[in-house]
């Protein structure tokens, strides 16, 4: 992502970014003025949910990304998810 557009991100509140779909705290989509070509993250969370499609995940290595991959999996935005020994133990509390 270029800086225009991570400096606009986070003035909406933004936390976390899947395939250019922008989300807040609380798991809930946000907007910019940028326009992009992506599924959305209602498109993601609709594979997500459909029990014969798979919405994977790839996230870890960095404790910047750990509240923002929270969010992602509490908002439905995946249902397999790939991750390091660290970012696993954040995620179920035992770090």
């Amino acid at each position: 992502m270029n800086a225009a557009l991570i400096a606009s991100a986070r003035r909406v509140g933004a936390i976390g970014e899947i395939m250019f779909g922008l989300f807040d705290a609380q798991g809930q989509e946000v907007h910019t003025g940028w326009q992009v070509m992506s599924l959305g993250l209602h498109g993601i969370q609709s594979i997500a949910k459909d029990p014969e499609r798979d919405a994977v995940l790839v996230c870890g290595g960095d404790k910047r990304r750990f509240e923002a991959l929270r969010v992602a999996l509490r908002a439905g935005l995946a249902s397999m998810l790939v991750t390091d020994t660290v970012t696993a133990r954040y995620l179920l509390g035992k770090l």
